[in-house]
């Protein structure tokens, strides 16, 4: 019986893709683990992971011709995954299909040449897709009304389908399918782990959702309850784990709240500590300044965690306050990094600059936090109003934005450094004074973040603003060729 064919693509988080040092996408995982569970034996899933500056990708993703491909994209890379689709559509009448957080945020932009859009968590829909698929061989109009969470094209309309039910038991999913990835030895993420060249590591999700409602996060919206994965689920894929890369010396734990229940932390430490899972192996993790205690880090201590992510973002208390609806600190976040440090576990500081309200002092405020506290490394994003958050409603009241206009989501990048324009929404500071402010955010970063494979990351910055520019260069050239063929034959 001959298989479907399905190529699951994402564009990579902006590391470093020619040394191999990539992200890989989870979600896409377990995607193709729940697809295999339920079609065994049906199915050819080919993951493609891509720069967005690569030559050749579409090449890549039809050169198998495949019968159905699925991409996932955040805001950011949302055009260049429409820019993607025309293409294809222009050359194989393929279905695509898309998920992930800004087409579950914004549904009603879909894009004519996408096909379908899945709305929030994807197994059970992209299953029921397929299914479709292999019955009809193609997605009649008519079959669709019928399949919840999806959004699709009809009679020049976005029809949005009714919301799909969460699956309420996350231990009932297979282990995500990394071998979709063939990342083989190729575990240096310095996405995760610093320094990259030392650590030999691989990322674990352990839950779904967050109980807070940040201004500035579409988590709420992907994941509109909070799920847990048992300790005896999350000590098995470890397991797992070390047997699939033996190499394997950390794991990066990437739940939004790796320690929202105290009590599954205990029962997972002991777990870990009963198999011995914890030798060999260290952990980093995400976590919130005011459930960071003493107990807690003796906790982390005994599995080896040696780093935890916290969103510090702002030092100024007005403005933390808006950003994390007055459920933390400066208190509390000054407390949580002294006491992170104190246990020896490094502190990986995250810090938003730019939300409305915010003063040049504010800003300085933060800038004085990031160099009196001691951090392994440093990660600065500026306020952008991503589709469904509050963020988002403050930028439609200012007229920054506007739901179904056209929209150069490229300017929706959270980091301040990347080539083009970030949309900027402080009306406070002027865009001139406020990149320049972060130029010396910049050089402070920089000097933190110094162990941090600078020579990589030095590198590859050279070498994308030179591939951003010849890709200018080059559409240039072609806007003026075409311009000047109509002038010729018109």
């Amino acid at each position: 019986m001959k298989r479907l064919k399905i190529n699951l693509v994402v564009p990579y988080k902006q590391i470093f893709p020619p040394l191999g040092l990539v992200y890989p996408h989870l979600g896409l995982c377990y995607l193709s683990a729940y697809l295999k569970k339920h079609l065994p034996g049906r199915l050819e899933i080919n993951y493609i992971g891509f720069h967005p500056l690569e030559f050749g990708i579409l090449r890549r993703i039809i050169g198998n011709r495949p019968d159905v491909v699925g991409f996932t994209s955040d805001t950011a890379n949302i055009n260049l995954i429409f820019e993607i689709a025309r293409r294809i559509k222009r050359v194989r009448d393929v279905p695509l299909l898309l998920g992930g957080p800004h087409i579950t945020s914004l549904s009603q932009g879909l894009s004519s040449h996408i096909d379908i859009g899945i709305i929030g968590e994807g197994e059970e829909t992209f299953l029921e897709l397929i299914k479709i698929f292999l019955g009809n061989k193609r997605f009649d109009a008519d079959l669709l009304y019928n399949v919840n969470g999806i959004c699709f094209h009809r009679d020049s309309q976005v029809c949005v389908t009714a919301p799909r039910q969460e699956i309420k038991d996350i231990d009932s999913l297979p282990y995500p399918d990394r071998a979709i990835l063939k990342l083989g030895n190729r575990l240096n993420l310095p996405y995760l782990f610093y320094p990259a060249e030392k650590e030999r590591g691989t990322s674990l999700i352990t839950s779904r959702g967050c109980p807070y409602n940040c201004v500035f996060c579409q988590t709420r919206l992907r994941w509109k309850t909070v799920r847990y994965n048992s300790a005896q689920y999350i000590a098995g894929e470890i397991e797992s784990l070390r047997k699939i890369y033996p190499r394997l010396n950390i794991i990066g734990i990437v739940d939004d709240l790796f320690l929202i229940s105290k009590p599954r932390l205990e029962e997972f430490v002991e777990l870990i500590k009963k198999k011995g899972l914890e030798k060999g192996i260290a952990f980093n993790i995400n976590a919130k300044a005011e459930i960071i205690s003493e107990d807690i880090l003796k906790l982390l201590r005994m599995i080896n965690v040696v780093e935890i992510g916290l969103g510090f973002e702002s030092a100024s208390e007005r403005v933390l306050g808006f950003l994390k609806n007055n459920t933390v600190t400066v208190k509390d976040n000054q407390a949580a990094c002294s006491l992170a440090n104190k246990f020896g576990i490094k502190v990986n500081g995250q810090f938003i600059f730019g939300t409305p309200g915010e003063t040049r002092q504010d800003m300085e405020a933060t800038i004085d936090f990031i160099k009196r506290n001691r951090f392994s490394h440093i990660n600065v994003s500026v306020a952008t109003p991503l589709p469904g958050t509050r963020l988002w409603q403050v930028a439609k009241e200012q007229g920054a934005v506007k739901d179904g206009e056209e929209t150069n989501w490229n300017n929706f990048s959270l980091a301040y450094d990347t080539p083009g324009n970030n949309i900027y929404i402080n009306q406070d500071v002027p865009r001139a004074d406020f990149f320049k402010l972060m130029q010396e955010v910049k050089k402070l970063r920089a000097g933190i973040n110094r162990p941090v494979s600078l020579w990589h990351y030095g590198a590859y910055g050279i070498l994308l603003r030179a591939a951003h520019k010849l890709k200018r260069i080059i559409s240039d050239s072609k806007t003026i060729f075409l311009r000047s063929s109509r002038l010729t034959h018109g």
